[in-house]
C-alpha cells in the first residue's frame, strides 16, 4: 500500500521503496501478484531532493545501485541477491539521482555539489567523468532503452527544459523547453 518506485527483477521478483526501507518480493507477472512476505534490503534508503523519488536503479540483468541517505557524502554499492555487498568504486561525495544504464555498463548520477552536473561511472574501465558541463542546474538523468543517450532536467540561459545528449559526450547537448517552463514535476 505504501510501495513507490517499483522495478521488475528477473526471477520474478519486485524492488520497491516502502518509506526509506527497500524491499524486495515475490511476484507472479501473470497474475500481477505478489506471492510472498516483503524482505527488506536495506533500511536507508536515500529520497531524491526534488520529487523524492526512491534513489536506486535496476539493470535489465538484475543488478541493483542504490544511495543510502545516513551520511553527508556516499559510495555506490552493489548488492547480489545473497545480500552481499560490494563498493561500486565511485569516490565519496554527495550522490542522488543514481541511474544504472539499461545495458548495465554505466551509472549516470548527480553530484550534488556547488556545479549541481551530471556524472558518469564506466563500470568496466572504473573511470568517472563530469557529463554535463552547463551553468546551470542539471538533474534527473535517465537513459534512453539503447543506452546510448541521457536525458536530464536542465536550465540553460534562462530556459527549463528536457535536455539530452550521447553517453560517449560527443554531438553537443540538445534544450527542449517545457511549455509552462516547469520540468520538475
Amino acid at each position: 500500500e505504501r510501495a513507490t518506485d517499483a522495478r521488475y527483477l528477473p526471477g520474478n521478483r519486485l524492488v520497491y521503496a516502502d518509506e526509506r526501507t527497500l524491499v524486495v518480493v515475490p511476484f507472479d507477472p501473470d497474475k500481477l501478484q505478489v506471492k510472498g512476505p516483503a524482505l527488506p534490503v536495506i533500511r536507508q534508503l536515500a529520497r531524491q531532493a526534488v520529487r523524492n523519488g526512491a534513489d536506486f536503479a535496476v539493470s535489465a540483468s538484475g543488478a541493483l545501485v542504490y544511495r543510502e541517505s545516513n551520511a553527508p557524502t556516499s559510495t555506490l554499492a552493489w548488492m547480489d541477491r545473497s545480500g552481499h555487498q560490494e563498493a561500486v568504486g565511485v569516490p565519496p561525495r554527495k550522490y542522488s539521482y543514481v541511474r544504472l544504464s539499461p545495458d548495465g555498463t554505466r551509472i549516470a548520477m548527480n553530484v550534488d555539489d556547488a556545479d549541481q552536473e551530471i556524472y558518469i561511472w564506466d563500470i568496466a574501465r572504473r573511470t568517472f567523468a563530469r557529463f554535463t558541463f552547463n551553468p546551470g542546474p542539471d538533474y534527473q538523468p535517465i537513459w534512453t532503452p539503447d543506452a546510448k543517450r541521457v536525458a536530464y532536467a536542465s536550465i540553460i540561459g534562462g530556459r527549463a527544459g528536457v535536455s539530452w545528449q550521447r553517453a560517449d559526450g560527443t554531438g553537443g547537448e540538445r534544450l527542449f523547453s517545457a511549455p509552462d517552463g516547469d520540468v520538475w514535476n
